[in-house]
């Protein structure tokens, strides 16, 4: 009996020592809309006050560490949106931000919208000077159906004895929301049905232990695909900046997004069974990016000074005072949107202005004021137009931008009441023009970007205008403006009222 007891123990922990050895570590390192953010700047993202955070230098410590930390079952994945976004990165078409992403290792990339701002010359070079993939299944060239050249559908990396799978996912919004000629030529694919029709080939002929998305689809898009495509084992999300500071589980997938612009390096830590082929365990976190506590990468910090350095004299000529700051806002009323919609209404002598949130993308805060923060708030390289359109026009333009109970675009000469109860369609109860109600038949001079101009964001209506003048690039109108009228002291006034719930 004695002998038989000792057998069955040695059995037994037999058993879980096999168990357990078929339990291997993945470790994936992300980022995403990094938006060539090479320099580190202020934010409130981290703390809730500014501090001085990001940068490219800083940012390549922080994966450094965790990569030596983990040398054989890291992967360091970029989910899309690059390089658009500041001076020392513009100027260049994202030359530094990829010999950046270069040192620091990454293993793949996925296209993001904005790869395609500078037109498809400028990402095939881009692409050209990359030593990491590219990936992206769901684009299509439309003259011979297949994919972008020099970019892969998937990419299979085995570490750790294990054989992953990365999927590249571009948004199919992206015709509606860059400039057409950007994209001509291309045709954007159904994410899901792509992703259906690809795992199935991918797990019949390679075989992984392990599929993961690189996606650039926007955290609601994510979480729609987990629950309509089985077999996906983890999203590493961008396009929508999501801070997600814990991973999310929609199914069985495992969601991530780190914010924007290097503020968060991403961390996710899986313990997957090969044996029942599943994760069993998993933590994630999002390590901040202070520059306060970090000591930057000199080899990453030389490439960032020498490109900064070009640039660096135009950028940094003061041309004014900003008395307090001036922040922008996704969604309703800011006072840099104010700032920027008015300035745009008195240049043109127009009736009304409209500026989509997403074409500000930085705050301008008390103090000086250079070229540099100007090409920050909007690196867009958008001109400004003005045109004619109806008042029944401009009232379709602001019921379509209602979002959440409030509307996500800036305006200048309007007075809008949004009364949320209201059906979709029917939320904006109130538009006044100056002090005057808005007439649904009168014709008014509109200014807006061009990119607006051309039914960017799905504002088809501005389409419609008549009588287009296009005028100067909105960073130079900005940059003049300040010049001659600084110190620039900018408050919300409440031309966006939201009638509250009873």
């Amino acid at each position: 009996m004695k002998k038989f007891n000792k057998i069955a123990i040695v059995l037994v922990l037999l058993v879980l020592l096999l168990a357990s050895g078929s339990a291997k570590e993945l470790v994936i390192i992300y980022t995403n809309d990094f938006h060539g953010q090479l320099l580190p700047f202020e934010t409130k993202a981290i703390t809730g006050e500014f501090a001085e955070a990001g940068g490219a230098a800083y940012i390549s410590s922080v994966i450094k560490e965790l990569r030596n930390s983990y040398p054989t079952s890291s992967l360091l994945l970029m989910a899309g949106d690059i390089a658009q976004g500041t001076p020392i990165s513009n100027f260049f078409k994202g030359e530094p931000v990829v010999k950046v992403m270069n040192i620091i290792g990454y293993d793949a990339c996925v296209l993001g919208n904005h790869e395609f701002d500078w037109g498809q010359e400028a990402l095939n070079q881009m692409i050209e000077s990359s030593n990491f993939p590219w990936l992206c299944a769901n684009l299509i060239t439309t003259t011979n159906e297949d994919y972008y050249p020099g970019v892969k559908p998937y990419i299979i990396k085995e570490l750790n004895g294990m054989k992953v799978a990365i999927i590249g996912l571009i948004t199919d919004t992206t015709p509606s929301i860059t400039k057409k000629d950007n994209v001509a030529g291309l045709e954007f694919l159904s994410e899901e049905e792509v992703t259906k029709d690809l795992i199935a080939d991918i797990s019949a002929r390679e075989k992984p232990d392990m599929i993961v998305v690189l996606s650039h689809l926007g955290i609601e898009a994510d979480r729609k695909l987990a629950e309509k495509v089985e077999g996906i084992d983890i999203i590493v999300g961008g396009h929508t900046h999501a801070t997600l500071k814990q991973p999310e589980k929609v199914g069985n997938t495992i969601i991530v997004q780190a914010g924007s612009k290097g503020v968060w390096v991403g961390l996710l830590k899986i313990d997957f069974s090969t044996a029942e082929h599943k994760i069993v365990s998993y933590q994630g976190e999002l390590i901040p990016v202070l520059t306060q506590k970090i000591a930057p990468d000199e080899e990453v910090a030389k490439v960032v000074d020498e490109y900064n350095g070009k640039v660096a004299p135009v950028m940094e000529r003061k041309i004014g005072e900003i008395v307090s700051d001036l922040e922008r806002s996704n969604f309703g009323e800011s006072s840099l949107g104010d700032f920027i919609t008015d300035v745009m209404r008195e240049v043109t002598d127009s009736d009304v202005a409209f500026q989509n949130n997403g074409g500000i993308r930085a705050d301008l805060l008390k103090g000086p004021v250079t070229v540099g923060n100007i090409y920050e708030v909007c690196p867009f390289d958008n001109a400004i137009v003005t045109m004619d359109l109806t008042g029944e026009e401009i009232m379709e333009i602001l019921e379509q931008s209602i979002y959440e109970d409030n509307i996500k675009m800036q305006i200048s000469g309007l007075k809008v009441v949004i009364d949320p109860k209201n059906k979709e369609g029917s939320k904006i109860v109130e538009v006044k023009v100056g002090n005057n109600p808005l007439e649904k038949e009168k014709v008014y001079r509109v200014t807006t970007n061009d990119f607006l101009s051309l039914g960017g964001d799905g504002y088809k209506t501005f389409m419609q205008g008549k009588n287009l003048v296009y005028g100067s690039r909105l960073t130079d109108v900005l940059i003049e403006y300040i010049e001659k009228n600084s110190p620039i002291d900018w408050k919300k006034d409440g031309r966006i009222k939201v009638l509250l719930n009873d």
